[in-house]
């Protein structure tokens, strides 16, 4: 292929226990990368990240970005930027401590001082050590010294560009591409037979809103399966959840998980805190109506178009919203097929990728004139 490139993507966590969306993007990415004729690698502490740190900082969250990831960051791109064209990273602090020699670039999933600045406001007393004044701070000071020495960053939303402008960040440095789904695996398929489950998707936590979809079961009418395919869940939540009868399911492989998408009626994602979740758009992408919160939308969810927002918190409407809908299978149909369409003309990884491209190609060129000179 003339004017491919070679592309290193540095994903910590992906095909770990701690591995979120945020963590597949790039994994997608190089995947898309490959079929379009570039040269790519991704690395990860499962796969050529050797980190000599104990798991419990090399997991916990916070802890994790101003000790681990930022260490880490510093060595492994020391070892490997001078091979590559251009490098994409998966997490926010993997350049505190270094200013790569090559162009560098970042898909934010999400911001931790944002983070912090809502969960301070909308979780309960119990978590204010850990989202307060003072670690905004912290977590602000630090984020945006990672990012100065960043070339560009991607975010999913435009809103989430304007909090970074609004916040010092140039807005020359930040373009939004949407996160993307991979339709060809996500679909729906109309030989399975759907079943009246109710499904929900990552962290059972309450950042996610699993207490808040524990407290709405008691509001479902009887015969609809609540199932909660889940990387990881809060011990409290998870025996709450066990007696409100909610069915856990661990550790998915993304074909598996595929086939659970396939075969249940509605998506159910009562978020807190979100960006732009990826589980939103595989249920989309398989045919699922959404019903999520004005935080679990990501920007993507539409009120009574392809999908349903309820408030934050709100158990008993949540409930209803799930009676209401599974009562009716033209509108469950309806949405659906909306759904389908909607990601595969907006994000499918062949169209997202070819935006990455794009960039990609900017930053390597502006690299080459500045070296140049």
């Amino acid at each position: 292929m003339v004017n491919a490139m070679k592309v290193l993507y540095i994903s910590e966590y992906y095909q770990t226990k701690r591995g979120g969306g945020g963590a597949i993007v790039p994994a997608y990415l190089a995947k898309y990368m490959r079929k379009f004729g570039h040269e790519v690698e991704l690395i990860s502490f499962a796969n050529g990240i050797n980190a000599n740190f104990p798991d419990f900082i090399k997991y916990a969250p916070y802890v994790r970005d101003i000790t681990c990831i930022p260490y880490v960051g510093k060595k492994v791109l020391q070892r490997h930027e001078n091979s590559y064209d251009i490098i994409h990273l998966a997490n926010n602090t993997t350049t505190l401590l270094y200013k790569p020699r090559k162009p560098t670039i970042i898909s934010i999933g999400s911001v931790w001082f944002q983070q912090v600045e809502r969960r301070s406001r909308t979780m309960s007393l119990k978590y204010k050590p850990v989202y307060n004044d003072i670690t905004y701070i912290v977590a602000k000071a630090i984020e945006k010294r990672s990012f100065k020495n960043i070339d560009h960053l991607i975010v999913p939303r435009l809103d989430l560009k304007k909090y970074l402008c609004d916040h010092g960040i140039p807005s020359s440095k930040i373009s939004v591409i949407p996160n993307g789904v991979d339709t060809e695996l996500f679909r729906p398929d109309p030989d399975i037979v759907k079943e009246n489950i109710i499904l929900f998707v990552g962290r059972g936590t309450v950042a996610k809103g699993f207490d808040t979809l524990i407290q709405a079961t008691k509001y479902l009418e009887k015969g609809i399966r609540v199932v909660a395919v889940v990387t990881r869940v809060e011990k409290k939540l998870y025996w709450l959840g066990k007696k409100a009868g909610i069915e856990f399911i661990f550790n998915l492989t993304h074909q598996e998980l595929a086939k659970i998408y396939q075969r249940s009626k509605i998506f159910i994602l009562p978020s807190l805190d979100e960006v732009q979740p990826l589980t939103v758009l595989e249920a989309m992408a398989s045919g699922l109506p959404v019903i999520t919160t004005p935080v679990g939308s990501g920007g993507i969810v539409e009120h009574e178009k392809n999908g349903f927002i309820v408030p934050l918190k709100s158990p008993k409407e949540l409930g209803e919203t799930v009676n209401m809908l599974i009562q009716d299978n033209a509108l469950v149909d309806k949405i659906g097929k909306r759904n389908r369409e909607i990601t595969e003309k907006k994000y499918s990884w062949n169209t997202i990728t070819q935006r990455y491209i794009n960039i990609y190609r900017m930053l390597v060129g502006e690299h080459v004139q500045k070296t140049a000179i």
